[in-house]
Formats: C-alpha cells, structure tokens, sequence
C-alpha cells in the first residue's frame, strides 16, 4: 500500500502543473508541486460553489470541502515537521486529496451547469404557454367585438326601415338620431382601435421579452450573435472528427437542447450552415462543410423540430471569420452555424429549401485531406490514479 502510494504522489507532482495551466490560475511558480496541487483543488472548490453546486450537487461539493480540507491539514503538517520521511508521508496524503478535492469540484460544477440550464428551459416552456394563452384570449374578444358592432349594425337598418313611413316630422327626427347614432358609432370604433392597438403592443413586448430569454438560454449552450438577417447561434469544430461529417457521441445532448429552445421559433425559418478551413481543397471542403450541415439538420430533426422549417447549406471555406494563417484562426473556421432568420430575411442561394425534397448530404470523399499543422498539445486535467 505504502508503494502504491508513493507512485500515485509522483504521478500528481508531475501532473501539477499542467492542472495549473488548464485552470487558467496564476500560481507563482515558486510554489512547491504539493502546494500547487492544493492551490488548485481549493479554486475548484470556490468555482463550485459560485455555480450553485451547494444547491445542484450538495453531495459531490461535500466531498470536495472535506478533501480540500485533509489536503490542507496534510500540508501543513508536512511543511512544520522536521522529519523527512513523515514529511514525505504527509505531501503524499496532501496531494492525493488534492486530486480528490479537484475531481469531485469538478463533478460538482458540470451537474450544476447541467441542472440550471433544464431549470431555464423548463421555464421557457412555461413562458410559451402563457403567450399562447393571452393570443388565445385576445382573438376571442376580437371576434366577440367584432359580432358586437355586426349587431348594432343590423339594429341600425332595421331602425332606418320603420323610420321611412313616418311623416316629415318623423323623417326629421329621424335624421337627427342617425346622425346621434352615427356618432356614437364613431366614438365606439375610435375606442375599439385604441385598445387594439394597445393590446397589439403588448403583445409585441411580450414576444420581445420572449425571445430575449430564448437568447439567454442559447447562450448557456452555445456562442450567440445577432445580424441583420436573424439569430446566429455557432457551434465549433468539436462536433466532429478532423476531416469527418459523423456527428461525435458527446454532442448529442447539445443538439437536443438545442432544439428545444429552436421549437419556439416555430414560424421562423433555420438554416444550418457548414464552414471549414482551407486545409485540403475546394471541392473537398465544400462537400465536407455540405456534409456537417446536413448531420447538424438531421440531428435537429431527430429531435423535434419539422424538416419543413429548416435547411441546410455548406460554404466551404469561402467564409472565414479568421485567419487561416494559425491553427486558432483554423479551428475558429471549421465551424457549423445556425441561422433563425427574420420573417423578411432571404436565405443564400444554394440552400436546400424547406418546401422541395431535402437532399441528401453529399458523400465525404475518401481521399484523406492533406494533415493539419501540428498545433500544441492543449493543457489536460491530471488523470485519475
């Protein structure tokens, strides 16, 4: 066990760097590996706990708050004591409830992401409701005023009808309660106008605030930004494999929040949107980006929303958002977006219309496009022992 032990602490000293790094903390570097490692695990801690992992993952950030705490106890015994050997003993204990401290934060933070963001969608569709409810309701006082000013129409004539065969005085008389009538009438439409304009508005508000929040929600998935032709909604190259248009197992879920909040756009029009880098040529990355777009749409398909309300298109590498010239500009290029376009937006040419039959994704060829340039291998999160 003692051996076990000793081979699990040098597997943490030596991975405590690379855990400082992906974190993003600025850990002097005169720090030692034990003392980094606890470092570390107790901005996991705090990074929890500012997400809500108190409420979401009680349990996990638990178990974070009492590794932290034996990791702290073990160093600062092991840093007072003048003996080598239980010194050693105690950094071993140190840094392995670090790791533990680390790893369960970490649990901690994802189910509290996860749980906020169904909290949010949960009462987006409770939102929904309540908009569809007041124009339900609007539209029925609509109709009943409408029936309304039809009867006092009708009641009108008929008085008009009797009037004619009276005598002069009757006719005189006459004239002056049509034109009373006629003025009440008036009055009654000014009115009417007045409030549908105003119940008009709100309604207007309402969809506003509406779609604010869908935004909101987006975003907690996904890098949003507004144009002048609607909701841009981007995903990055992670969906897929380098070179391959097969959506990757871990992206499923994004997708299927994805199109839950995408069913409250149900009378816009979305087209999804293939982009690549210019590694391998044209014709290559055109049938590549067509290709990611199609797996994007299909799998926004699978999960609710109608293949009439959205179409896919691929641009190949003709629209850059970045440089080419260094592997982050590459990565931001290979990209996948979905487009919610405005009621008078006009799709691109070249997209496959809702309303013709959906084509099929074009096959990725065979031939292997030419290798990326080698990128630094990004920082990782030290392994479990």
């Amino acid at each position: 066990m003692t051996r076990r032990l000793r081979r699990l602490a040098r597997r943490l000293t030596t991975a405590a760097p690379i855990v400082i790094i992906a974190a993003g903390c600025a850990v002097p570097t005169s720090l030692s590996p034990t003392a980094q490692l606890v470092d570390q695990a107790a901005h996991a801690v705090q990074l929890a706990e500012s997400e809500g992992a108190v409420r979401y993952a009680p349990d996990e950030f638990l178990n974070s708050k009492t590794a932290l705490m034996e990791a702290t106890t073990a160093q600062s015994e092991g840093s007072h004591s003048s003996d080598f050997s239980f010194k050693e003993r105690r950094n071993q204990n140190a840094r392995i409830a670090a790791y533990r401290a680390w790893q369960q934060a970490e649990l901690a933070s994802t189910k509290a992401r996860a749980a906020k963001a169904r909290d949010a969608i949960a009462a987006l569709k409770s939102e929904t409701s309540r908009y569809q409810i007041d124009t339900q309701r609007f539209q029925a006082e609509e109709e009943a005023a409408k029936q309304a000013r039809a009867k006092e129409i009708a009641e009108a004539d008929r008085n008009r009808a009797m009037a004619r065969a009276d005598s002069e005085a009757a006719a005189k008389e006459r004239a002056l309660r049509e034109k009373a009538e006629a003025e009440l009438f008036a009055a009654r439409e000014t009115a009417e106008k007045e409030r549908a304009l105003q119940r008009s508005q709100e309604l207007e508000r309402a969809r506003q605030e509406l779609e604010a929040k869908l935004r909101d929600a987006m975003k907690e998935i996904a890098q949003v930004r507004e144009e002048n032709r609607g909701l841009i909604i981007s995903l990055s190259d992670i969906l897929f494999d380098f070179g391959k248009a097969t959506l990757l197992p871990p992206t499923q879920s994004k997708l299927a929040q994805l199109a839950k909040i995408l069913s409250a756009y149900a009378d816009r029009k979305i087209i999804v949107e293939g982009h690549t880098d210019n590694i391998g040529g044209d014709a290559f990355n055109l049938q590549l980006s067509e290709a990611r777009a199609e797996s994007v749409r299909n799998a926004l398909i699978d999960n609710g929303i109608s293949p009439d309300m959205i179409s896919a298109v691929g641009f190949g590498k003709t629209k850059p958002v970045a440089s080419n010239d260094t592997a982050a500009g590459r990565q931001q290029n290979r990209r996948v977006e979905v487009v919610v376009l405005n009621p008078t937006a006009t799709a691109p040419s070249g997209e496959s219309t809702p309303s013709s039959e959906t084509k099929t994704a074009p096959a990725v060829p065979t031939t292997p496009a030419p290798p990326a340039p080698a990128a630094p291998p990004a920082p990782q999160a030290p392994r479990a022992p």
